[in-house]
């Protein structure tokens, strides 16, 4: 007798060769059964969190019914695209998605995008910066320079008007927001200069009431210049020089009279201009404060010096000072009216120094004065002074004060530099037995990044952050684009701009960043003097 000893094999009594019996034939005879002894896996099978690959898709624990909403990450920058529920996040397997190119770690939705390129960093469907929400001129053969200076306010039976003066062009044009984008010939009104007043709208424009403008034309009549009221229509309309209610002119040709003003909210029933003449008294400058009168007055024209309410002398500043190059002002804790005026061009006993800015209450007073305050540059032709703007930098409900220095020097080029001087800085200040301070006793000292940026050209506060305005964007190939840039709240001590506070960067000579204005539902207006537009972003 024959005994057949069979030891170590296995027999597969089923005719599809399915030891397991779940229906699908192993591996080893040609299916795709990756577990031939688990009935529960199976290419067919629901993937579960077990460490197991359950479905046969060369994947463990990855698809499954039972974990956690997750995306795939092709490229490892934190960021998916293809959704799976996951067991775990992990490497490759993320929580967040909206990545719009996941083979490249540096785009996806929390990469700083590169406003110099077009590339869409970001993932926020535009390449370079965000894209305007709102756009005013910049239509081949329109309106030149459009975007020197800005203004907004509300107009009945217009709503809410996008003021924008035109330098090159002597003219002052009006659109309706509500528009979206319109070109010059769509305006909703304008105001023209005529005659010689090329530079119309190179000042600040501003709102005294619902229904009025307040323009400045420095280089009117020899550069005497002057400085206007306009009531307008509920319809809108053009307008010449000669329909302004009132106007002021300056004293002598070459004053420049209405190169800067500001409109004040004193708390009384009188509205107030600061209005500026840099070239004043050969080039020591002067600044008016003016009443401005109700409406109905009629037309008028007024000599300057015969209607000025207060009249800060220069007579003793040295030549080339330029006060009313710029205004700031503010109420103190104790409801007093400060007034801060830029002086971008003195020296005064201090000759390394260039620029200061001095303050005192509204009226008259004396800047040449031992006794008044003034907080002085720190470089020679650095033009300390040159730009201010008011706004509550950091949060504690009182004014700051931002002054710029666009000439700072570096490297024989003008990065420039923004000083911020806290509220509660300023009352200290003003309080002091010697009133003196210099720009670097600043809270916080901004400077641009290296080249010609000459940062500060323009300053405004918007949602929260202080933006500046620079002539140089720092992109490559780029000349004379333009650029703004986002400084965030909270900081403090001395700050170098990087390509990460960029927020924006003009076109090749848009000179985006000449003027800023914060939004009046959010956001930010910025002009592009270059390219003769307006563009509006975040609102």
């Amino acid at each position: 007798m024959v005994t057949l000893w069979l030891m170590g094999c296995v027999f597969y009594t089923d005719a599809d060769r399915d030891r397991d019996g779940d229906g699908e034939r192993s591996v080893a005879f040609g299916g795709a059964d990756c577990d031939d002894a688990d009935p529960a896996v199976s290419p067919g099978a629901a993937e579960v969190c077990n460490g197991k690959d359950d479905d046969c898709d060369g994947r463990v624990d990855v698809g499954v019914t039972d974990g956690v909403p997750a995306f795939l990450d092709g490229d490892g920058d934190g960021y998916g695209v293809t959704a799976v529920t996951a067991c775990e996040l992990s490497a490759g397997v993320v929580g967040d998605d909206g990545d719009c190119d996941d083979a490249d770690a540096a785009v996806n939705p929390g990469a700083v995008e590169d406003v110099c390129t077009e590339a869409d960093e970001d993932c926020d469907g535009s390449g370079g910066a965000s894209a305007p929400v709102y756009r005013f001129g910049g239509e081949p053969g329109g309106v030149s320079g459009l975007g020197a200076a800005l203004a907004t306010g509300d107009q009945a039976g217009a709503g809410t008007l996008l003021i924008a003066g035109a330098a090159d062009a002597g003219q002052v044009l009006a659109f309706r927001v509500a528009d979206g984008s319109a070109n010059s010939s769509e305006r909703w009104a304008r105001i023209e200069g005529g005659g010689d007043s090329v530079a119309m709208g190179d000042a600040f424009v501003g709102d005294a009431e619902a229904d009025d403008l307040l323009v400045g034309d420095a280089v009117w009549s020899g550069e005497r210049g002057r400085f206007g009221i306009f009531q307008l229509a509920e319809s809108g309309g053009d307008h010449s020089w000669s329909a302004a209610t009132v106007w002021w002119e300056g004293e002598i040709n070459g004053d420049h009279l209405g190169a800067v003003s500001l409109l004040v909210a004193t708390g009384g029933s009188a509205n107030l201009a600061l209005v500026g003449a840099p070239g004043a008294d050969g080039g020591k400058g002067r600044a008016y404060q003016l009443v401005l009168p109700a409406n109905g007055v009629g037309a008028q024209a007024v000599p300057i010096a015969d209607d000025a309410y207060g009249v800060v002398s220069s007579q003793l500043l040295p030549a080339g000072t330029g006060l009313g190059s710029a205004f700031a002002a503010w109420s103190d804790p104790g409801g007093t009216l400060q007034v801060a005026y830029g002086l971008p061009g003195d020296t005064g006993d201090h000759g390394a120094q260039g620029g200061q800015i001095v303050i005192a209450p509204l009226g008259s007073f004396d800047p040449a004065a031992s006794s008044t305050a003034r907080i002085r540059g720190v470089g020679s032709g650095d033009a300390f002074g040159s730009t201010l703007a008011t706004g509550d930098y950091d949060g504690d409900g009182e004014d700051d004060l931002v002054v710029a220095a666009p000439r700072l020097d570096a490297d024989e080029t003008d990065p420039g530099a923004v000083y911020l001087f806290p509220g509660a800085a300023l009352d200290a200040l003003l309080s002091a037995t010697v009133q003196e301070g210099v720009a670097d006793d600043a809270l916080l000292r901004v400077y641009g990044p290296a080249g010609d940026t000459r940062l500060g050209r323009a300053l405004t506060f918007a949602d929260g952050a202080l933006l500046l305005g620079g002539d140089a964007s720092g992109c490559v190939g780029q000349p004379g684009a333009g650029a703004v840039w986002q400084v965030p709240p909270g900081l403090t001590g001395s700050v170098v701009l990087s390509d990460a506070e960029r927020l924006l960067t003009g076109e090749p000579d848009a000179q985006a960043g000449t003027a800023l204005l914060p939004g009046l539902d959010g956001g930010f207006w910025v002009g592009e003097l270059g390219s003769s537009r307006v563009s509006g972003y975040g609102m």
